[in-house]
């Protein structure tokens, strides 16, 4: 059975490396990392390609910008990969 861990983050320098290193450390560590980033604008990025060199982890660039029309809410995002 593959095992995926998807995860979501934002500006999450100061616990990414910890958060990762936990990962690591289990007794089955999952066969792939998606990591869906919301454009942090601190150092969170730069750890997680340290990361990348070591496990398997895709990590997805997202700009969500949002606007209210006549719905409630509707997004409009680039996509970015690295």
């Amino acid at each position: 059975m593959k095992v995926s861990l998807i995860l979501t983050i934002r500006n999450e320098k100061d616990s990414i490396g910890q958060f990762l290193e936990s990962v690591y450390e289990q007794t089955k560590v999952p066969d792939e990392i998606v990591i869906v980033d919301s454009m942090s604008t601190d150092n969170t990025v730069k750890i997680i390609k340290k990361y990348q060199k070591v496990m398997n982890i895709k990590l997805i660039r997202k700009f969500f910008q949002t606007f209210n029309l006549f719905f409630p809410t509707t997004y409009n995002f680039l996509e970015f990969f690295y």
